[in-house]
């Protein structure tokens, strides 16, 4: 990763450490000694893709270890697709607002989790 980063000349880096897209069947077991690693090795910021799923503990940890960029597309989704599904009429207005309003929640909820 330090050669990568070296090389490109990018400017955040995400890497696998037991984490994956979408929901998980059984629970992870993230790998932070290897995140520990990579953010003492490089001078950029690390992104964690795939943490749909992953609880608000882990998260906290991989923000100490230098992540700066969490990924939570499947959730976010089944937050619109619970409150979308959430509504018996259908007028899609009414479907929208509720799948509007449970996407908010969910923000505010991981706004909160990570202390922005």
């Amino acid at each position: 990763v330090e050669m990568f980063v070296d090389q490109t000349g990018c400017d955040i880096v995400a890497v696998s450490i037991g984490n994956a897209h979408g929901f998980y069947t059984t629970t992870p077991k993230l790998r932070l000694d290897v995140l520990a690693a990579v953010s003492d090795a490089i001078s950029v910021p690390t992104v964690l893709h795939g943490a749909s799923g992953l609880s608000d503990s882990d998260i906290r940890q991989c923000i100490d270890l230098g992540v700066r960029k969490i990924n939570y597309a499947t959730e976010f989704r089944a937050a619109f697709s619970e409150g979308y599904g959430s509504v018996s009429t259908p007028d899609p207005r009414s479907c929208l607002a509720s799948a509007s309003e449970n996407m908010r929640k969910f923000c505010c909820k991981k706004v909160r989790l990570l202390g922005w």
